[in-house]
């Protein structure tokens, strides 16, 4: 059984990591899929804890055919090359001319928040900021998570803290009214002496937020700066992070309130994955290294929060057995794309095709409407 111990250190962010193992044997990912989706009873899992530009010029003669097993798209320039065709390579590409690096920076920039995206968030921050006046006049609405972080996907919830509360949360149910008159749905909230949480959906923005109430301040903006450090000195982890999250998403394993795993925690791995990989600055390398670690790793997850060490960022992750099955072959799917195999004519479609659901990008270009990962058959089972 392999082993990892890690920990991003908030004083200097250095990690601590040790790791033995070795990769289990191959397999399809279509096996894989029909494995999991069988899977039993999560709660059951053994917790052995692991501390831890393009060729548009030759799209007008191109030739169009899909594979109703598979659902994808092939395309041959007129000379009968090749082209890959997916959502962020719109304008097709040579197949012998594609790259892991290629796509993963590709696929980064498409699911960049738009100007009227990041519109949309800071307008539910500031309609939060308004509502709340009336109940609390001194309370201030500030951002963090992934949209403060910088690295929100397009259909992620926006996380707003409401500090300075005064006496306290009495006047919660005074506050929640004042949110619905502005046009924001509660589905759901929950409050004790010290904190309250809210989820709200904007409905006109479509928009979704996770609100938290505390009476004075929080730990959670300190956060913010630290990630924006840590980002501006690992760039590549932002590029590395947009296809992890939606994979997870995919698969319906991202949400940490139904024993996912956080945008938080994810990217606490992956900046501690970019101290131990000999080039973090190689979106390639660190992304197969950040696979090939924790799907290698023990049945259970212990992510140590840099602002608290003894807060488990994974704490509830239920659905580490699953995930750690994803990013297991993950690894090894794309793994067929390096060496050899490529040279000698490998049929796989493209390095990301292998590992991503990219249907339900083509009509929006947005994960927030992609379908869940059904694996290369047309089997509606989720990978967990």
């Amino acid at each position: 059984m392999s082993s990892c111990a890690y920990s991003l250190v908030a004083s200097g962010s250095i990690p601590v990591q040790s790791y033995q193992g070795t990769m289990a044997s191959q397999s399809s990912y279509g096996s894989y899929l029909s494995q999991v989706s069988s899977s039993a009873d999560l709660s059951s899992t053994p917790r052995d804890v692991a501390h831890v530009d393009m060729l548009s010029n030759n799209l007008s003669t191109a030739a169009y055919s899909q594979s109703s097993k598979f659902g994808k798209y092939s395309m041959r320039t007129a000379d009968g090359k090749i082209l890959l065709v997916t959502p962020w390579f719109p304008h097709g590409v040579l197949k012998t001319d594609v790259t892991l690096r290629d796509e993963i920076e590709a696929f980064a920039s498409m699911l960049q928040l738009t100007p009227e995206e990041n519109s949309r968030r800071h307008l539910i921050r500031s309609t939060v900021q308004d509502s709340l006046k009336s109940v609390w006049p001194a309370a201030t609405v500030k951002v963090y998570g992934s949209f403060a972080y910088g690295v929100s996907l397009p259909g992620s919830n926006v996380d707003l803290l409401v500090e300075g509360l005064g006496a306290g949360l009495d006047d919660m149910k005074a506050a929640l009214d004042r949110l619905r008159e502005s046009g924001l749905v509660i589905e759901s909230s929950m409050q004790n002496e010290e904190a309250g949480y809210a989820k709200l959906n904007f409905t006109a923005v479509g928009i979704t937020a996770n609100v938290s109430f505390v009476r004075g301040s929080s730990t959670a903006r300190k956060s913010v700066s630290q990630m924006r450090t840590l980002l501006e000195k690992f760039p590549q982890a932002r590029t590395v992070f947009a296809v992890a999250r939606l994979s997870l998403q995919q698969a319906r394993c991202g949400d940490a309130t139904a024993g996912g795993l956080s945008s938080y925690a994810l990217l606490v791995m992956i900046l501690t994955a970019c101290y131990t990989c000999p080039t973090p600055d190689d979106s390639t390398v660190l992304l197969m290294d950040f696979f090939r670690f924790y799907g290698e790793a023990t049945s259970a997850l212990y992510v140590e929060d840099p602002l608290d060490p003894s807060n488990n960022l994974a704490e509830g992750c239920v659905r580490w057995p699953q995930i750690r099955s994803i990013f297991k072959n993950s690894s090894m799917s794309l793994a067929k794309w390096t060496g050899s195999k490529v040279k000698s004519g490998y049929r796989g479609r493209s390095p990301l095709s292998s590992i991503l659901a990219y249907d339900g990008l083509w009509a929006t270009g947005r994960p927030g409407q992609v379908q869940f990962f059904s694996g290369p058959s047309s089997s509606p089972n989720p990978a967990c």
